[in-house]
């Protein structure tokens, strides 16, 4: 029987040998957290963010305000079947990822028909914490946000790990989408930290930035794959994601909707660094609280 005490290298300690038995905790972050992580400052001379309306139920957003997408933020699990490029439209499932939910505020599986538990999830809430299943706005409920892992699970070399977007954008195929990365290996709070946008801006309509984020620990024994990107070149598909792809350990994926900077011309700017990292220190803060170290 493997122990659940390991040795990584340099001798620390592994405590969680397989990150999916301990997911939860991460959701019990999230889930009351989110409604801190939103931009504290903004561009220019304006004092608050754009109030998206999550008005499509718990797997997408029809209408967010201000033609903000068009039945879009659908989000899936990235898989060993999902392919590099050509992501079009949506569908359930989509390249054998069940569309996940906003309201899965306890772990479940995050694939479809035909796979066993490989790949598990957890969300943020959908609501408010007290009504975590209900409609609301940005305002009102924090930002939508998710989690998953495949834990110590490996297949291949194909084997991939993160999150992928889908849907219609609202863009109308006007504006800009970017990527862009944030931090690259860096060390937030005793995690090593990868993290990117991919936001979609100056369309005449809110900003649409969605944030990415990989996330090990040495007491996971955690081991990244090789990353990569994607996003649709038509502004007004929602094709974007970020995923590692090989042989990987315990990595923590998590992806954020954040609300666009609503102060004059920031209104259509792409987020600036300096707005995003803090949103993404303090995702990590919470998940650090609940783990303890």
């Amino acid at each position: 029987m493997r122990s659940h005490h390991l040795r990584a290298a340099g001798g620390s300690r592994i405590e969680v040998e397989d990150l999916r038995t301990e997911l939860q905790k991460v959701g019990d972050a999230i889930k009351t957290g989110r409604t801190n992580y939103k931009i504290s400052t903004y561009q220019g001379s304006g004092t608050g963010h754009y109030n998206i309306s999550y008005d499509g139920g718990s797997t997408r957003i029809d209408d967010g305000g201000g033609d903000m997408y068009d039945a879009g933020n659908y989000t899936y699990c990235m898989t060993e079947n999902w392919p590099a490029s050509g992501w079009t439209g949506h569908s359930d499932p989509l390249h054998s990822s069940n569309v996940l939910y906003y309201t899965q505020t306890t772990v479940d599986m995050a694939i479809g028909q035909g796979y066993t538990d490989y790949y598990k999830y957890v969300s943020g809430g959908y609501g408010t914490v007290s009504e975590p299943t209900s409609n609301k706005t940005h305002d009102q409920a924090g930002t939508l946000i998710m989690a998953l892992t495949a834990g110590n699970y490996n297949t291949s070399s194909n084997m991939k790990v993160g999150f992928a977007h889908a849907g219609n954008l609202g863009a109308d195929s006007s504006g800009t989408t970017a990527v862009r990365q944030l931090y690259n290996n860096a060390t937030v709070d005793g995690f090593t930290v990868y993290a990117w946008d991919i936001t979609t801006y100056n369309a005449g309509d809110p900003v649409i930035c969605n944030l990415y984020i990989f996330l090990g620990h040495s007491k996971w024994g955690t081991s990244f794959g090789t990353f990569s990107t994607y996003a649709a070149s038509d502004t007004n598909q929602n094709g974007r994601g970020v995923w590692s792809q090989g042989t990987q350990n315990n990595i923590l994926a998590i992806t954020a909707l954040i609300a666009a900077d609503n102060s004059g011309n920031g209104y259509s700017n792409q987020h600036t660094t300096s707005q995003l990292t803090p949103i993404i220190d303090d995702i990590i803060a919470d998940i650090k609280s609940e783990f303890g170290y």
